[in-house]
């Protein structure tokens, strides 16, 4: 048996630096993703704009997860760039998007994520491992978005 979570992340923060050059600094995927997102073990490219996903085991009562999943990267004009998921057969699915709005000075950015995945744990443990689960997931969105605010 397997629950199903789910956890949205939305958070916003303002670049110094133009748009096209906000872009480009985020569209550098592995710089962007693989150096920022902590608990992150590997960031495997997999193709054009194409990334396996890959954490570190987590470990909750006595319970390993390992989370893994593949995303592509869409850049869509000049203030846009979509994460989709790609692959159908792993237990979790990043789907999301960066959009940038120029500012007088810089740019503000908006980073938008769902992220759904399955637990191996039985249903009746649902209603005490949502909550931990999506309070864990929005930490690491967090600091995620501290790290790449700050590299900008």
């Amino acid at each position: 048996m397997a629950i199903k979570i789910e956890v949205h992340c939305n958070s916003s923060f303002n670049s110094p630096h133009s748009l096209e050059k906000t872009l480009g600094l985020l569209s550098n995927y592995e710089q962007n993703i693989g150096n920022h997102f902590e608990g992150l073990q590997n960031f495997i490219p997999e193709g054009k704009d194409v990334y396996r996903w890959v954490f570190k085991t987590l470990s909750y009562g006595g319970n390993q997860l390992k989370i893994e999943f593949k995303t592509q990267f869409q850049q869509v004009g000049t203030d846009m760039i979509k994460i989709i998921p790609v692959d159908s057969t792993c237990k979790a699915a990043l789907s999301g998007c960066w959009k940038l709005l120029p500012l007088n000075e810089g740019t503000r950015v908006n980073f938008e994520a769902d992220l759904v995945g399955e637990l191996p744990l039985p249903s009746l443990m649902k209603s005490m491992v949502t909550p931990i689960a999506q309070r864990e997931v929005t930490k690491i969105f967090d600091q995620y978005i501290h790290n790449v605010s700050k590299s900008l």
